[in-house]
């Protein structure tokens, strides 16, 4: 599949020693009715311009080409046959219908030594949505995902707090189906869902901190 929905899906689908730098602003999640929720903010040290500018072509690219965001906004989430994580999620076709706006993507996830699933079919919707006071956030919604999920949301946010520092927010919806519900319990969430969060989110920041908006002379 492809971002924020790949993104998801790793989400959805070990823990990792991070120093303390690399710690999110703010990083929490609760559970109720069968539904978790995550919240990361995290500071980025970059205009609002260049914060937006990675989201868009976050967005793009997922439509596009995405296999190159295994290479900066996916990366080190445990996809395309990444080991020593306790899911692991392998995207085998992508594709994106301009008419519907719906991405058909399918996956394998594997859960090592427990059971792996071939060939799941994931439908999506990715977009921006434009806000009224002239901002914007990328919304992943996870329409079909056979057993795997009964509901998967997320957003994206860069909120100014002034005109070189955003506060960068992913927010994420999750609800399993039965067979992950079993497995992932509220303290197991926090080593297979939350951390990718968390690093997803980190991985936006770096590349907007790098990355340079070309201005007219």
């Amino acid at each position: 599949m492809k971002t924020v929905t790949l993104f998801l899906m790793a989400v959805v689908l070990n823990s990792i020693s991070l120093h303390a730098a690399s710690e999110p602003h703010f990083l929490k999640t609760t559970y109720s009715n069968g539904e978790f929720i995550t919240v990361c903010q995290t500071e980025v040290n970059a205009g609002e311009t260049q914060t937006n500018a990675v989201i868009a072509r976050m967005i793009d690219e997922f439509h596009t080409k995405p296999v190159n965001l295994f290479d900066w906004a996916l990366k080190n989430l445990g996809m395309q046959g990444q080991k020593n994580n306790e899911m692991i999620v392998v995207l085998k076709t992508s594709k994106f219908d301009k008419k519907t706006g719906i991405t058909h993507g399918l996956v394998d996830v594997e859960i090592p030594y427990l059971q792996d699933f071939r060939n799941i079919k994931i439908d999506a919707v990715v977009k921006k949505e434009n806000q009224p006071n002239g901002q914007f956030k990328a919304t992943a919604d996870v329409l079909q995902s056979g057993l795997l999920l009964k509901k998967a949301y997320g957003t994206v946010t860069a909120i100014p707090a002034n005109e070189d520092r955003q506060i960068l927010q992913t927010v994420t919806r999750i609800k399993f189906g039965w067979f992950l519900n079993l497995f992932i319990s509220q303290k197991r969430y926090q080593t297979i869902v939350e951390w990718r969060v968390r690093e997803f989110t980190k991985n936006l920041k770096l590349e907007a901190e790098k990355t340079i908006i070309a201005t007219p002379n």
